[in-house]
């Protein structure tokens, strides 16, 4: 509630030049009524912002987090598909010592360009969804952050609130019992000049 307070007071100086402050421990601040529920509409209406925006963050954050999920079984998947292709690689060179023939080494070659070609696209792919599984995080992280950001600006407007709110019923109660002390004054003082009149007399 202090730091609420901290807040307010720089807030309500922007909106009127002269802020009434009542005396004592926990007393509760007090300005013009309209300034007060000014405020109080703002504060609902950025609650309001700040809670869609934190939807749309979670939102967000969900599908990052699918995207990691998805990113690692594909990597499950492709880690040993590159253990096979190397298998077939370490395969055709063990076969191409051996061969003699011009025709079968040219197409042990081409073979040999091809697997290894397969091997560069998996590892390829493998080392781009690891990037995929570290980077994704780190923007989770600060979503994240900027939700707890935003839940905390609602909580200190809530604070802010409830203060305003107590503001506008303490002014509303000063207001009857000032209303109903100016009607006895001007009853009062109708009485004092008719009986000064008749004195007079």
């Amino acid at each position: 509630m202090k730091k609420a307070l901290k807040w307010l007071i720089p807030a309500v100086l922007l909106f009127t030049a002269s802020p009434v402050w009542a005396e004592g421990p926990g007393a509760v601040p007090y300005v013009d009524m309209s300034t007060a529920q000014t405020l109080v509409d703002t504060l609902i209406k950025e609650n309001e912002a700040l809670a869609a925006d934190a939807v749309t963050l979670r939102k967000q954050s969900g599908e990052l987090t699918d995207q990691i999920t998805v990113a690692k079984k594909a990597t499950n998947d492709l880690v040993p598909l590159l253990e096979e292709v190397r298998t077939r690689i370490g395969d055709l060179a063990t076969i191409s010592e051996e061969l003699v023939d011009r025709v079968l080494k040219a197409k042990a070659l081409n073979a040999m360009e091809k697997t290894k070609l397969a091997e560069k696209k998996v590892k390829s792919r493998i080392e781009e969804l690891f990037v995929v599984t570290q980077e994704l995080p780190k923007k989770i992280e600060t979503l994240v952050f900027q939700i707890a950001v935003d839940n905390a600006k609602i909580n200190r407007n809530n604070d802010d609130i409830v203060l305003l709110q107590a503001t506008i019923s303490r002014t509303k109660v000063q207001e009857t019992r000032l209303n109903s002390l100016i009607t006895d004054i001007d009853s009062l003082s109708t009485k004092v000049d008719s009986f000064v009149q008749q004195s007079k007399k």
